[in-house]
């Protein structure tokens, strides 16, 4: 979803202005090339709102819903539990890894 919103940033707004101080035949075609990327990011927001919600979800909230998982299939006390939700203990992805490589090992 990113690589769409900088290609909106990049591309479309330049294009969008370059289409208001240009002559009439290209500003027709500078507005259709700048409408572009921001179709694909409606398009690809839609689709993934409706089919991949955990795509549009931030990377923290990734990680602490992970963390919840498996520290709630996880013999740990609820305090434990209170500080992931609380932020006080996030986990990192590399501790995420570390224990999903515990678990399949063991």
């Amino acid at each position: 979803m990113n690589p769409s919103l900088f290609q909106c940033a990049i591309l479309s707004l330049p294009l969008f202005i370059l289409s208001y101080f240009s002559d009439e035949p290209y500003k027709f075609y500078f507005f259709i090339v700048a409408c572009v990327p921001a179709l694909i990011s409606c398009v690809a927001f839609l689709y993934f709102m409706f089919s991949k919600v955990e795509v549009l979800q931030s990377e923290e909230f990734r990680l602490r819903d992970h963390a919840l998982r498996i520290y709630g299939d996880s013999e740990s006390s609820g305090a434990e539990l209170g500080q992931i939700i609380d932020g006080k203990a996030l986990i990192t992805s590399a501790q995420v890894a570390h224990q999903i490589g515990d678990r399949s090992n063991g």
